[in-house]
């Protein structure tokens, strides 16, 4: 209904799937000597059809930085981050600070190709160096585990904050249950009906 009348379309319907971000900020600190492992541990059960990782990690030196996120459930291991810069700006890699970046397997600037002289040096939406869609299928809930590495002496850092940022399709017990309550309200629809046609 608007100034111009009243219309009426067809009847439409979709289907979205669930997001959420899930986050650990543990204030971890690592180093070459100190290798770093922070664990989270997601109650929300449901198959995973795309997922992004936002990272918030200072560290002085990001060319020396390898980041990889695991599922424990199934040991599916993603390498997110290889030491940006690396050979690209010589055996050192990135000489600037820190990361304040989501990597997602939906944008096309890879992580990789990341050094902006001024800190963070890895920063906005971003491509992970190997793609996120190798959790794809997988159960959301259980223990997920970002693992940072310091490849190189003289520098550390620390995970500030980290998520994960599923979509994921429901249970298929939770769909059931939609469904059989539709049902049942439909079957009790119809009975109130029939019964009150048999009164009159």
């Amino acid at each position: 209904i608007n100034a111009c009348g009243t219309t009426q379309t067809p009847a439409r319907s979709f289907t979205t799937a669930t997001s959420n971000a899930f986050c650990s900020s543990p204030d971890l600190p690592f180093s070459s000597s100190s290798p770093a492992s922070d664990n989270l541990v997601i109650p929300q059960s449901g198959a995973i059809t795309s997922m992004d990782v936002s990272l918030d990690i200072s560290h002085t030196w990001v060319g020396d930085v390898q980041l990889s996120l695991v599922n424990q459930q199934t040991s599916t291991s993603v390498l997110l981050v290889d030491r940006p810069g690396h050979p690209a700006l010589g055996n050192f890699g990135c000489a600037s600070n820190d990361f304040l970046t989501t990597l997602s397997d939906s944008h096309t600037t890879p992580v990789e190709n990341q050094c902006s002289a001024t800190p963070p040096a890895v920063a906005g939406m971003l491509a992970p160096q190997n793609p996120l869609s190798a959790f794809n299928g997988e159960d959301l809930a259980g223990t997920w585990t970002l693992q940072a590495v310091d490849t190189q002496t003289g520098d550390a850092g620390v995970i500030n904050q980290w998520c994960i940022l599923p979509s994921q399709v429901p249970e298929p017990g939770s769909a059931l249950l939609l469904v059989s309550g539709i049902l049942f309200m439909c079957g009790e629809r119809h009975i109130r009906g029939r019964r009150r046609r048999g009164r009159s």
